[in-house]
């Protein structure tokens, strides 16, 4: 089990923009702008690893974000370069392993969110009391995160097919229709059909991250607990660079500052 908590910057005009904003007690209908959006992105997932021989592990993982909708997936692979050795003068040598992980969420029709990612990793296990193994850890994870657009309702507090008045499609079967011209779109009775055309698709986002990871496993005999600390090594603007990025000459990553993530996990290990 896992719980993430990640660092955003609460006071960017895109966070309270692009939010959903309190829910108003006695109307029921939302803000358009959400003055105090969450300063923590709170995750929380479940995993499952599976070890196989030649230092090859798979994972599997669902979870969700805390105050909203959406839910998460994904699985990782790792493979250990070198793992290491356990007596005499070699032991002093750290292991190493590199790895991939990809995940994507459900839960809302506003947007889609891929991220991939890979990393690799030193690692030294160091065995106290004969009971208990410390293995701290440092790394680094380049990953790409793909965000597309969903129709975003630009007047969400109101109801396009109310303020229409709608009767159904533009068809034969709908009184009211236009003769000679079913093209299926919506026919109105006392209302208008413009609340259908307030919406609007945002242009995809293609963001590159270069982040430093670095942690600790204790583990005691089935029991494993874990901390992790994840930081952009470099801006969103300096690790997205070219013509690509560019919107009438500016870096379109400008002022988007850097992350950082502490997430623990408590396990066992069997």
């Amino acid at each position: 089990m896992e719980a993430a908590y990640t660092k955003i910057d609460s006071d960017a005009e895109y966070w309270k923009q692009g939010t959903r904003g309190p829910q108003d007690p006695t109307t029921k209908e939302s803000s358009y702008y959400n003055k105090e959006p969450n300063s923590l992105l709170q995750h929380y997932a479940l995993k499952v690893r599976k070890g196989f021989p030649f230092g090859l592990e798979l994972a599997s993982a669902v979870g969700f974000l805390g105050n909203t909708s959406i839910v998460t997936a994904g699985a990782d692979v790792r493979m250990s370069v070198f793992e290491g050795f356990r007596t005499g003068i070699p032991a002093i040598f750290p292991e190493i392993a590199v790895g991939g992980s990809v995940r994507t969420i459900t839960g809302t029709e506003d947007f889609q969110l891929t991220v991939a990612g890979v990393d690799a990793q030193i690692s030294k296990p160091l065995p106290i009391a004969g009971t208990v193994v410390l293995t701290p850890y440092v790394g680094y994870q380049w990953i790409r995160i793909f965000g597309d657009s969903g129709l975003i309702d630009t007047t969400p507090n109101t109801d396009a097919l109310d303020y229409c008045d709608f009767r159904g499609a533009n068809t034969p079967a709908t009184p009211g229709g236009t003769t000679g011209a079913y093209d299926g779109q919506p026919v109105c009775g006392a209302g208008s059909s413009a609340d259908f055309n307030n919406t609007v698709v945002f242009d995809a986002v293609r963001l590159t991250r270069h982040r430093l990871n670095f942690g600790a496993q204790l583990r005691f005999q089935m029991v494993k607990f874990g901390m992790h600390f994840i930081t952009d090594l470099t801006s969103a603007e300096d690790a997205n660079q070219g013509q690509d990025y560019e919107i009438d000459g500016a870096n379109k990553f400008a002022g988007v500052g850097r992350q950082w993530t502490l997430a623990l996990d408590l396990g066992a290990v069997f």
